[in-house]
């Protein structure tokens, strides 16, 4: 008989680690690494911080950017 995996649930934007029935805060440290195709190739998006993002191709000097905050804001804006 196998065992199932073991499951937890993480939230990013709340920073919150949910493991055996307790929850614990999460301090951001490291980054994350995401594939996108690039015309015949495959670039590299490293997530650096939360707002700071580096782009790799091959061959090519890293480039860093700043995130946009407001792009995938899921509320409504106030015409106030």
């Amino acid at each position: 008989m196998q065992k199932p995996p073991a499951c937890l649930s993480v939230h990013f934007e709340k920073r919150i680690l949910d493991w055996e029935g307790v929850e614990y805060p999460l301090q951001l440290r490291t980054r994350t690494e995401y594939l996108f195709p690039y015309g015949d190739t495959t670039g590299e998006v490293w997530v650096m911080t939360e707002n700071r993002v580096e782009l790799r191709f091959p061959n090519q000097t890293p480039r860093f950017y700043l995130r946009k905050k407001d792009k995938y804001r899921t509320e409504k804006k106030s015409n106030q």
